[in-house]
């Protein structure tokens, strides 16, 4: 990968947690699946050491609403996933909720092999995810192809933070995910060059001039800090020291 000092073939799994990385994902919210292995085994090979987890929850629409709840609380977007038919089906409370409440989050699920699906030849837990995630997010695609899975990752955080926020979907294949893909020939765009990075917020003197400005309520916040016009939850949290495996943990 160019700019890195590791270079060789990598997984499609291996290339979507490097991806996510580029992003700032710090944890990944899910139950893993056989066709999603790759991914989960480079979240601890590669994720881990870079500050990335993998929370396992007990069912997938769980993972779906602490996705929410990660993005509501931080400002940041949640991201979660779920195998393969019933668990895909599984994430849709927790994703309809957020799209309901214009929650920034991104939905990852596998798909079955790209030559039986799309339209589907007739394989165990086949489940047409576009259509099923099609009203319940703002954008969803299919990857079918290891060397866009870096541009897809990049339009989904965009899409799911660009004007009224929202969840995205991204549905990719088994075998891309298993693909091998040489990791010199990708580079990681930052995401400053494509899409808003932090949360938006006005200055003092532009809310003191606003004809709606009621007398006095300046002095009820400080606007020198961008948190005071749209602060974050999670640091009125009495337990904002812990981290979400311990919390999640029997």
């Amino acid at each position: 990968m160019k700019g890195g000092t590791r270079m060789g073939n990598i997984s499609g799994g291996e290339l979507l947690t490097r991806c996510l990385l580029n992003e700032g994902v710090k944890y990944v919210f899910g139950i893993p699946g056989g066709q999603m292995a790759t991914f989960v085994d480079a979240i601890y090979r590669v994720g881990k050491p870079a500050g990335m987890d993998f929370v396992m929850t007990r069912h997938e629409a769980a993972a779906a609403h602490m996705a929410d709840a990660l993005a509501r609380t931080t400002g940041e977007v949640g991201v979660c996933t779920g195998t393969v038919g019933p668990g895909s089906l599984n994430l849709v409370a927790g994703v309809a909720v957020a799209y309901s409440d214009s929650i920034p989050m991104v939905v990852i699920t596998p798909q079955i092999h790209s030559n039986r699906c799309y339209p589907f030849r007739g394989s165990q837990q086949q489940l047409d995810q576009l259509k099923l995630f099609e009203g319940i997010t703002k954008w969803n695609a299919f990857v079918h192809s290891w060397e866009r899975i870096p541009e897809m990752v990049q339009w989904a955080f965009r899409t799911a933070t660009t004007g009224r926020p929202g969840p995205v979907h991204l549905d990719i294949a088994v075998d891309v995910l298993y693909e091998l893909g040489d990791e010199e020939t990708v580079k990681l765009i930052p995401p400053a060059r494509y899409r808003a990075t932090s949360r938006p917020w006005e200055s003092c003197s532009t809310v003191s001039h606003s004809p709606r400005a009621s007398p006095g309520s300046l002095g009820k916040t400080s606007c020198s800090d961008p948190k005071s016009i749209r602060p974050s939850a999670l640091d009125r949290l009495p337990m904002r020291g812990m981290n979400w495996t311990e919390r999640t943990s029997p």
